[in-house]
């Protein structure tokens, strides 16, 4: 959806990462039968961005901002026009993340229900985005954009 057609899911697929850190490729497998777990989870934006970069696409990852500096940074790139891939839960579902220890050391955060949307837009009242798991268009207010966006840092990734 935020590539504007550009290419298509199996394209990404085909140059995306995999690993058991999110972070850095896709962890587990894509399409899985069961979702919500943490085995089959998904990738954060800086793995989504090596394979975007991969097929020649420019982005810029915003994590790890204030909640106050993300929803700005949310609004200025709505307003310069830029597709947001947004990370949330689920139906912006209450979740518990998990830290967990790969097998290099490294703790990671990760969340039953990790999700993925494309913010379209902003009101006073809150976050419009699309939904791709069902191409619903969702509304949520900003109490709520902030709790479920806090379980990933804040996390984002600008199509540029």
């Amino acid at each position: 959806m935020a590539s504007r057609g550009a290419f298509n899911e199996n394209q990404l697929l085909a140059v995306m990462p995999r690993s058991e850190n999110p972070f850095n490729g896709i962890r587990g497998q894509t399409n899985s039968a069961y979702y919500g777990g943490l085995y089959d989870y998904g990738v954060y934006a800086p793995g989504l961005q090596k394979g975007l970069t991969t097929l020649g696409v420019k982005s810029q990852v915003l994590s790890g901002q204030s909640y106050a500096d993300f929803r700005v940074s949310i609004i200025e790139q709505l307003k310069a026009g830029r597709p947001i891939v947004w990370w949330h839960t689920w139906q912006d579902s209450y979740q518990a993340p998990v830290r967990i220890k790969l097998s290099d050391g490294t703790l990671v955060t990760l969340v039953p229900y990790e999700h993925v949307s494309v913010i379209v837009g902003v009101n006073d009242s809150g976050v419009t985005y699309h939904d791709p798991y069902d191409a619903t268009v969702r509304f949520v207010a900003w109490a709520d954009f902030r709790r479920v966006s806090a379980y990933f840092g804040n996390m984002a990734l600008v199509i540029l």
